[in-house]
C-alpha cells in the first residue's frame, strides 16, 4: 500500500539535518527528492546506525595535532611525510615513509621509484611540484636530486 504522506529529503539536506528529521519521525525509510519531486534514491533510518569506516592517510605531516578534526576517531592506514616524527599509535601495522628529503612531493617520488623498482609495468611519467622547492626552509639535497631526476623525466 502506498502511503501518500511521507517525509521526504532532498539531495541539499546536510546528513546532520537529516539525522534530525530521520529520528524524529515514525516512516522507516525517507525518499531523496530532487525540486520537480522526482525520486532520487532512499535513505532508511538503518543508514545511520550502521558505522562508516573512515580511513586516513596523513600526507605532510604525522602530528595528530596537525590532522583533521576528529582524527582520534579515525583509522590510520599511512604516513606520507618528511618532517620530524611525532608520536602516536596506530592499532595495526601501517606503511610509514618519512625521508629527509624538501618536500612530500619528493617522498611521492620516492614511493614511486620504489615502486616501480618492484613492478616494471607502473607508469613512466608522474606528476611532480611545479615550484622551486630548492629554498624552501625544509630543503634537502637528497630532494634537489630527485626535483632534478623528476624534471627531466617529465621532458
Amino acid at each position: 500500500m502506498i502511503e501518500p504522506q511521507f517525509t521526504s529529503l532532498s539531495p541539499e539536506t546536510p546528513l546532520s539535518s537529516a539525522r534530525h528529521v530521520v529520528a524524529g519521525s515514525s516512516d522507516y525509510v525517507f525518499p531523496i527528492l530532487d525540486a520537480a519531486s522526482v525520486w532520487l534514491a532512499i535513505l532508511s533510518k538503518s543508514h545511520f546506525i550502521k558505522p562508516i569506516p573512515r580511513q586516513l592517510i596523513l600526507v605532510d605531516h604525522n602530528e595528530l595535532s596537525q590532522a583533521v578534526k576528529g582524527v582520534g576517531d579515525l583509522q590510520i592506514i599511512e604516513v606520507l611525510d618528511h618532517h620530524r616524527l611525532a608520536s602516536f599509535n596506530t592499532d595495526v601495522p601501517i606503511l610509514f615513509w618519512n625521508s629527509p628529503v624538501g618536500s612530500t612531493s619528493t617522498v611521492g617520488r620516492l614511493i614511486v621509484q620504489a615502486a616501480r623498482n618492484r613492478d616494471r609495468t607502473a607508469p613512466r611519467r608522474t606528476a611532480h611540484g611545479g615550484a622551486d622547492l630548492r629554498h624552501a626552509p625544509t630543503s634537502h639535497r637528497n630532494g634537489h636530486a630527485h626535483l632534478r631526476e623528476s624534471a627531466r623525466r617529465s621532458q
